[in-house]
């Protein structure tokens, strides 16, 4: 009765004006909330078919150009620790060429180097590769490392750590790397544990002008000695280690300190820092305490890690990084070593023949990479007759023979 009177009592204009709400603004109002709504839910579940789509079209497309198997090529498209392997995957190709000189030429013609581009050029494509790849120079990439910005990399730890050790400085276990032995199919082992059996490349001399040869010669004595190994590798008892029921411990907070700044840790301190001065032991030997000469051991490794590198290897049911690779003993012993260790004259034919390779790779494999994959073939294939043409056999065979020249005068049969 109250409504009835009220709009009773209200001018004619007013009625019309709450009669038009009524009857029209508010059934259009409640229809467009459900309206928004439904194209809310509609949309959400667009784009969620969009991403579900682009990962399949993504792996897809990966086992269509290099036939990576479907478990892989999936982990590298949806899980962000196995992307580590595609950001940087470029740069690690061309830094081992430039380690190595014109030697690993040898790998760059197969069938698997040829699939390995062929998958970084995909990571370009869709926008998963560093467009600074093949320009940066090293501290830049230093830098990104050290700012979190690389998702992943394929580099060795030597070349990324000081930016890897920034990141464990601030706190950013989480950004720091895994270790994967990831290859472009089954058929390939990962050969980071490949023994290469003796390296070389170390050494001290003692000069003619020394003062006292003889005090000299005493001090890497010492170094070489158990005490002095001890010493190097452990620190001083009761500083940087202690002594419980038997066994070396690293002190907690010292343990910490190797954790997050291992580099400042070792200038500091000395510990670790010394080891290519002696003739030494290597991992896992005991001395006569049964002590691990090293701090490389199972239990010490499992201390160093991070929670976020423990919380990782727990989902790949490994307790330590090395679990997920090959073993040593599934390799044959290199009988010529370390094959980048070779010393050869300048003017050596394969010495020679290496450099137009190089110059030729320099030119090419960015030029593959940075293409549409549509195009990948055809310059791969213009690569391989750059290669051809300016002599890549006869170098091969050159190498070959200098290799072969090695096992001859190391073996013992």
């Amino acid at each position: 009765m109250f409504f009835i009177r009220m709009m009773n009592d209200m001018k004619m204009k007013k009625k019309l004006a709450i009669t038009f709400i009524s009857a029209a603004v508010l059934p259009l109002l409640l229809s467009g909330l459900l309206l928004t709504g439904k194209l809310r839910e509609i949309v959400i579940n667009d784009a969620f078919m969009q991403v579900t789509n682009n990962v399949e079209r993504v792996r897809k497309r990966t086992e269509e150009l290099i036939k990576v198997p479907l478990d892989i090529s999936y982990r590298l498209t949806v899980d962000n620790r196995m992307m580590r392997v595609a950001t940087q995957i470029m740069k690690v190709m061309l830094k081992s060429l430039r380690h190595t000189a014109a030697i690993r030429i040898f790998a760059i013609t197969s069938n698997g180097t040829r699939r390995s581009l062929a998958f970084a050029c995909i990571m370009n494509d869709i926008g998963l590769l560093d467009p600074e790849s093949f320009v940066q120079k090293a501290d830049q990439f230093k830098s990104k490392v050290a700012s979190g910005r690389i998702l992943g990399l394929a580099d060795p730890e030597w070349d990324y750590g000081d930016g890897q050790n920034a990141l464990k400085a601030a706190g950013k276990f989480d950004q720091t790397y895994g270790h994967y032995p990831v290859t472009m199919s089954e058929e390939y082992k990962d050969t980071s544990f490949w023994q290469a059996g003796f390296d070389g490349g170390y050494g001290i001399s003692i000069s003619s002008k020394c003062k006292d040869p003889v005090r000299a010669i005493q001090f890497l004595d010492y170094l070489a000695s158990e005490e002095g190994q001890i010493l190097n590798n452990w620190g001083i008892e009761g500083k940087q280690y202690t002594v419980e029921n038997g066994k070396r411990v690293v002190i907690p907070a010292v343990q910490e300190r190797m954790n997050t700044d291992n580099a400042g840790f070792q200038k500091e301190t000395g510990v670790g820092l010394y080891w290519n001065l002696m003739v030494h032991y290597g991992d896992g030997i005991k001395d006569s305490t049964d002590n691990y000469f090293t701090r490389s051991y199972p239990e010490m490794l499992t201390a160093s890690y991070s929670d976020a590198e423990k919380e990782t290897l727990k989902a790949y049911n490994a307790e330590h990084w090395k679990d997920l690779f090959p073993k040593e003993e599934e390799f044959e012993p290199r009988a010529y070593g370390a094959a980048y260790t070779m010393s050869l004259a300048s003017d050596d034919p394969a010495v020679i023949l290496g450099a137009k390779m190089k110059d030729i790779t320099w030119k090419r494999i960015p030029e593959a990479v940075m293409a549409k994959p549509a195009g990948f073939d055809k310059i791969w294939d213009a690569y391989m007759a750059d290669l051809d043409k300016a002599g890549v056999k006869e170098m091969e065979e050159a190498y070959t023979k200098h290799i072969q020249d090695r096992i001859k005068l190391w073996s013992t049969k």
